[in-house]
């Protein structure tokens, strides 16, 4: 699994840092666009999957996220917000 997860209009960080987008995610969260919409269980069970420790995000910034998605996050990372810009979550129990 990788460490760390880029949210929204974050995925350039990949590149940025020299790291590998996710295997089996699309390149960016955005149900409808970057996958189909009937999609999107199977990649929320595949971004679960990847036990993420570190998800990174622009400030409050969890566009096309479902509810189901922020609920999953919600219990499973407890968030940062000390950062000026950016939305910081840590796995919990790390």
């Amino acid at each position: 699994s990788q460490s760390a997860y880029f949210g929204p209009r974050m995925q350039w960080a990949y590149a940025a840092f020299g790291l590998d987008s996710p295997q089996g995610l699309p390149p960016w969260w955005h149900p409808g666009v970057s996958f189909a919409i009937k999609e999107e269980k199977e990649y929320l069970t595949a971004w679960m999957n990847h036990r993420f420790g570190t998800l990174v995000f622009l400030k409050n910034d969890f566009t096309y996220m479902t509810q189901e998605f922020l609920s999953m996050i919600g219990s499973r990372y407890e968030i940062d917000q000390s950062f000026p810009n950016l939305t910081i979550l840590k796995a919990r129990g790390i």
